[in-house]
Protein backbone atom coordinates (compact mmCIF):
# COMPACT_ATOMS: atom_id res chain seq x y z
CA UNK A 1 0.00 0.00 0.00
CA UNK A 2 0.97 3.33 -0.65
CA UNK A 3 -0.20 6.72 0.79
CA UNK A 4 1.03 10.19 1.64
CA UNK A 5 0.65 12.30 4.90
CA UNK A 6 -0.87 15.33 4.44
CA UNK A 7 -2.19 18.76 6.90
CA UNK A 8 -4.88 20.16 6.62
CA UNK A 9 -4.01 23.33 5.09
CA UNK A 10 -2.96 21.41 2.03
CA UNK A 11 -5.26 18.20 2.24
CA UNK A 12 -7.33 19.98 -1.10
CA UNK A 13 -3.73 19.28 -3.38
CA UNK A 14 -4.17 15.76 -2.88
CA UNK A 15 -7.52 14.40 -2.15
CA UNK A 16 -7.86 13.22 -5.32
CA UNK A 17 -4.86 11.63 -5.76
CA UNK A 18 -4.68 7.81 -6.91
CA UNK A 19 -3.45 6.47 -3.57
CA UNK A 20 -3.98 3.57 -1.27
CA UNK A 21 -4.63 5.70 1.89
CA UNK A 22 -3.82 9.10 3.89
CA UNK A 23 -1.66 9.44 7.07
CA UNK A 24 -3.43 12.84 9.05
CA UNK A 25 -2.12 14.79 11.85
CA UNK A 26 -4.33 15.16 14.67
CA UNK A 27 -2.81 18.41 16.64
CA UNK A 28 -3.78 19.14 20.47
CA UNK A 29 -2.04 22.77 18.87
CA UNK A 30 -2.14 25.52 16.51
CA UNK A 31 0.85 26.56 14.69
CA UNK A 32 0.53 29.47 17.24
CA UNK A 33 0.26 27.01 20.33
CA UNK A 34 -3.65 28.04 20.62
CA UNK A 35 -5.68 25.10 21.15
CA UNK A 36 -7.58 22.71 18.32
CA UNK A 37 -10.09 20.71 18.83
CA UNK A 38 -10.62 17.56 17.88
CA UNK A 39 -14.16 18.12 15.91
CA UNK A 40 -12.73 21.24 13.56
CA UNK A 41 -9.99 19.09 12.90
CA UNK A 42 -12.90 15.40 12.06
CA UNK A 43 -14.38 18.21 9.85
CA UNK A 44 -11.61 19.05 7.84
CA UNK A 45 -10.83 15.83 7.07
CA UNK A 46 -14.22 14.47 6.53
CA UNK A 47 -13.85 14.14 2.37
CA UNK A 48 -11.28 11.44 3.00
CA UNK A 49 -12.79 9.72 6.03
CA UNK A 50 -12.90 6.29 4.57
CA UNK A 51 -8.95 6.59 3.23
CA UNK A 52 -7.29 7.88 6.38
CA UNK A 53 -5.92 4.71 8.10
CA UNK A 54 -2.81 6.60 9.72
CA UNK A 55 -2.92 8.93 12.43
CA UNK A 56 -0.08 10.92 13.31
CA UNK A 57 0.23 12.85 17.16
CA UNK A 58 1.51 16.02 18.20
CA UNK A 59 5.16 16.32 18.29
CA UNK A 60 7.59 18.38 20.61
CA UNK A 61 6.49 21.34 18.93
CA UNK A 62 3.17 21.29 20.76
CA UNK A 63 5.02 20.40 23.78
CA UNK A 64 4.33 16.76 23.25
CA UNK A 65 7.42 14.29 24.42
CA UNK A 66 6.66 10.95 25.35
CA UNK A 67 10.01 10.93 27.79
CA UNK A 68 9.46 14.18 29.39
CA UNK A 69 7.57 13.43 32.23
CA UNK A 70 7.14 17.19 33.12
CA UNK A 71 5.30 17.23 30.36
CA UNK A 72 2.83 14.26 31.43
CA UNK A 73 -0.19 16.47 31.30
CA UNK A 74 0.29 17.76 27.67
CA UNK A 75 1.66 14.21 26.74
CA UNK A 76 -1.75 12.63 28.31
CA UNK A 77 -3.84 14.93 26.14
CA UNK A 78 -2.51 14.53 22.63
CA UNK A 79 -2.57 10.68 23.27
CA UNK A 80 -6.63 10.71 24.07
CA UNK A 81 -6.72 12.94 21.43
CA UNK A 82 -5.09 10.36 18.50
CA UNK A 83 -7.57 7.35 20.02
CA UNK A 84 -10.60 9.33 20.14
CA UNK A 85 -10.69 10.63 16.83
CA UNK A 86 -9.55 6.80 15.67
CA UNK A 87 -12.93 6.42 16.28
CA UNK A 88 -14.09 8.75 13.70
CA UNK A 89 -12.02 7.10 11.43
CA UNK A 90 -13.24 3.57 11.01
CA UNK A 91 -10.06 2.64 8.92
CA UNK A 92 -7.42 3.48 10.68
CA UNK A 93 -4.72 1.03 11.45
CA UNK A 94 -2.04 2.78 13.40
CA UNK A 95 -1.54 5.92 15.43
CA UNK A 96 2.17 7.19 15.43
CA UNK A 97 4.22 9.20 17.76
CA UNK A 98 7.56 10.07 18.32
CA UNK A 99 9.25 8.13 21.51
CA UNK A 100 10.59 11.90 22.48
CA UNK A 101 13.74 13.43 23.28
CA UNK A 102 16.20 13.98 25.57
CA UNK A 103 16.39 18.02 26.40
CA UNK A 104 18.06 19.44 28.65
CA UNK A 105 16.47 19.21 31.70
CA UNK A 106 16.45 16.29 34.36
CA UNK A 107 12.98 14.60 33.82
CA UNK A 108 13.55 13.06 30.62
CA UNK A 109 13.95 9.07 31.08
CA UNK A 110 13.56 6.08 29.10
CA UNK A 111 11.35 4.39 32.13
CA UNK A 112 8.64 7.41 32.23
CA UNK A 113 8.83 6.53 28.01
CA UNK A 114 8.08 3.04 28.41
CA UNK A 115 6.04 3.22 31.28
CA UNK A 116 3.29 5.91 29.63
CA UNK A 117 3.68 3.75 26.55
CA UNK A 118 3.38 0.35 27.94
CA UNK A 119 0.04 1.52 29.50
CA UNK A 120 -1.73 1.88 25.75
CA UNK A 121 -3.78 -0.92 25.15
CA UNK A 122 -4.84 -0.13 21.80
CA UNK A 123 -2.89 -2.25 19.65
CA UNK A 124 -2.86 0.56 16.56
CA UNK A 125 -0.44 2.84 18.94
CA UNK A 126 3.19 2.85 17.09
CA UNK A 127 6.53 4.69 17.85
CA UNK A 128 8.48 5.96 15.23
CA UNK A 129 12.06 5.57 14.76
CA UNK A 130 13.45 9.25 16.11
CA UNK A 131 16.90 10.77 14.70
CA UNK A 132 19.77 10.43 17.06
CA UNK A 133 19.60 14.01 16.13
CA UNK A 134 17.50 16.03 12.95
CA UNK A 135 16.00 19.21 14.55
CA UNK A 136 17.98 22.67 14.65
CA UNK A 137 17.66 22.80 18.39
CA UNK A 138 19.75 19.58 18.79
CA UNK A 139 17.17 17.84 20.76
CA UNK A 140 18.66 13.98 21.18
CA UNK A 141 17.32 10.71 21.14
CA UNK A 142 20.31 8.10 22.06
CA UNK A 143 19.49 4.97 20.72
CA UNK A 144 21.39 4.32 17.17
CA UNK A 145 21.94 0.48 17.66
CA UNK A 146 19.34 -2.25 16.12
CA UNK A 147 19.43 -4.17 18.79
CA UNK A 148 18.80 -1.59 21.80
CA UNK A 149 15.28 -0.19 19.66
CA UNK A 150 14.28 -4.37 19.26
CA UNK A 151 14.64 -3.70 23.14
CA UNK A 152 12.47 -0.71 23.18
CA UNK A 153 10.04 -2.62 20.85
CA UNK A 154 9.85 -5.48 23.68
CA UNK A 155 9.73 -3.18 26.88
CA UNK A 156 6.56 -0.85 25.49
CA UNK A 157 5.13 -3.95 23.85
CA UNK A 158 4.23 -1.37 20.67
CA UNK A 159 5.58 -1.99 16.54
CA UNK A 160 7.83 0.33 15.51
CA UNK A 161 7.78 2.80 12.74
CA UNK A 162 10.82 2.87 10.56
CA UNK A 163 11.05 6.41 9.24
CA UNK A 164 13.65 6.49 6.63
CA UNK A 165 14.73 10.14 6.65
CA UNK A 166 15.20 9.77 10.67
CA UNK A 167 17.23 6.37 10.16
CA UNK A 168 19.45 8.05 7.14
CA UNK A 169 20.24 10.85 9.82
CA UNK A 170 21.30 8.23 12.33
CA UNK A 171 23.29 6.11 10.19
CA UNK A 172 25.15 9.10 8.50
CA UNK A 173 26.23 10.94 12.32
CA UNK A 174 27.70 7.18 13.27
CA UNK A 175 29.33 6.66 10.31
CA UNK A 176 27.06 3.31 9.43
CA UNK A 177 26.31 2.39 6.18
CA UNK A 178 22.95 3.58 5.17
CA UNK A 179 22.09 0.69 3.32
CA UNK A 180 22.88 -1.88 5.64
CA UNK A 181 21.60 0.02 8.41
CA UNK A 182 18.08 0.43 6.94
CA UNK A 183 18.10 -3.60 5.81
CA UNK A 184 19.40 -4.77 9.03
CA UNK A 185 16.73 -2.95 10.88
CA UNK A 186 13.42 -3.98 8.76
CA UNK A 187 15.06 -7.41 8.79
CA UNK A 188 15.25 -7.47 12.77
CA UNK A 189 12.16 -5.35 13.48
CA UNK A 190 9.95 -5.77 10.83
CA UNK A 191 8.22 -2.56 10.83
CA UNK A 192 4.26 -2.99 8.78
CA UNK A 193 4.59 0.93 8.32
CA UNK A 194 7.59 3.00 6.99
CA UNK A 195 7.79 6.63 6.39
CA UNK A 196 9.41 7.47 3.15
CA UNK A 197 11.30 10.39 3.76
CA UNK A 198 14.54 11.62 3.14
CA UNK A 199 16.86 13.79 5.20
CA UNK A 200 18.32 17.17 3.94
CA UNK A 201 21.19 17.09 1.43
CA UNK A 202 24.75 18.16 2.51
CA UNK A 203 24.82 21.37 0.58
CA UNK A 204 21.77 22.03 3.09
CA UNK A 205 23.22 23.63 6.52
CA UNK A 206 24.92 20.16 7.99
CA UNK A 207 23.62 18.39 5.44
CA UNK A 208 21.18 16.42 8.87
CA UNK A 209 18.40 18.92 8.87
CA UNK A 210 14.98 16.61 8.56
CA UNK A 211 13.60 17.95 5.47
CA UNK A 212 11.87 15.82 3.54
CA UNK A 213 12.87 16.40 -0.01
CA UNK A 214 11.30 15.17 -3.14
CA UNK A 215 12.41 11.75 -3.14
CA UNK A 216 13.40 12.02 -6.48
CA UNK A 217 15.83 15.08 -5.04
CA UNK A 218 17.76 14.04 -1.66
CA UNK A 219 20.86 12.20 -1.46
CA UNK A 220 19.58 8.45 -1.21
CA UNK A 221 18.81 6.28 -4.06
CA UNK A 222 15.61 4.20 -2.59
CA UNK A 223 15.90 1.59 -4.97
CA UNK A 224 18.40 0.37 -2.60
CA UNK A 225 15.46 -1.09 -0.77
CA UNK A 226 13.13 -2.91 -3.37
CA UNK A 227 12.99 -6.10 -1.94
CA UNK A 228 12.46 -4.55 1.76
CA UNK A 229 9.73 -2.13 1.07
CA UNK A 230 7.56 -4.71 -0.79
CA UNK A 231 4.18 -5.89 0.96
CA UNK A 232 4.63 -2.80 3.88
CA UNK A 233 2.11 0.34 4.16
CA UNK A 234 4.52 3.19 2.87
CA UNK A 235 3.91 6.60 3.36
CA UNK A 236 5.23 8.94 1.74
CA UNK A 237 6.57 11.97 3.99
CA UNK A 238 7.71 15.17 1.07
CA UNK A 239 7.55 18.51 2.23
CA UNK A 240 5.32 19.11 -1.19
CA UNK A 241 5.43 16.29 -2.46
CA UNK A 242 4.13 15.75 -5.91
CA UNK A 243 3.30 12.74 -8.85
CA UNK A 244 6.72 12.01 -9.38
CA UNK A 245 7.50 11.29 -6.15
CA UNK A 246 4.32 9.12 -5.90
CA UNK A 247 5.70 7.58 -9.58
CA UNK A 248 9.04 6.70 -7.99
CA UNK A 249 7.78 5.39 -5.41
CA UNK A 250 5.52 2.73 -7.01
CA UNK A 251 8.16 1.85 -9.34
CA UNK A 252 10.38 0.95 -6.47
CA UNK A 253 8.32 -1.12 -5.28
CA UNK A 254 7.75 -2.94 -8.83
CA UNK A 255 11.28 -3.15 -8.99
CA UNK A 256 10.62 -2.11 -12.73
CA UNK A 257 14.07 -0.08 -12.48
CA UNK A 258 17.19 -0.44 -10.54
CA UNK A 259 18.44 3.19 -9.72
CA UNK A 260 17.00 6.84 -9.45
CA UNK A 261 19.11 7.74 -12.36
CA UNK A 262 17.12 5.02 -14.38
CA UNK A 263 13.57 6.85 -12.94
CA UNK A 264 15.05 10.09 -13.97
CA UNK A 265 16.29 9.52 -16.99
CA UNK A 266 12.44 8.23 -18.47
CA UNK A 267 11.28 11.14 -16.53
CA UNK A 268 13.38 13.75 -18.12
CA UNK A 269 10.74 15.69 -20.07
CA UNK A 270 8.91 15.87 -16.48
CA UNK A 271 11.69 16.73 -14.25
CA UNK A 272 12.50 19.54 -16.59
CA UNK A 273 9.28 20.90 -16.61
CA UNK A 274 8.67 20.86 -13.66
CA UNK A 275 11.99 22.52 -12.46
CA UNK A 276 11.12 25.31 -14.88
CA UNK A 277 7.64 25.77 -13.87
Amino acid sequence: MIGIKVYPDTLHLYQNWDIDFFEIYIRPTDRDNKPLDLQSQLLVHEPIRDKVIGIHGGILHQNVNLMDESLAEHNQASIELTLEAAKYFYNCQYIVFHPGNIIFNKNCSFRYLIETVSQIKDTRFMLEFEPIFGYKNRYCFPLHRIEDWAALKAATNKELILDIGHALITAYAMNYNPTDYLKEFIRVINPRVIHVALKGLASEQDGYEDSHPHLYEGDYDLFNLTNELKDRILTIEVKDPDLLDLSLLKHVVKGSMSTREEFLKQNLIKTCNKNHS
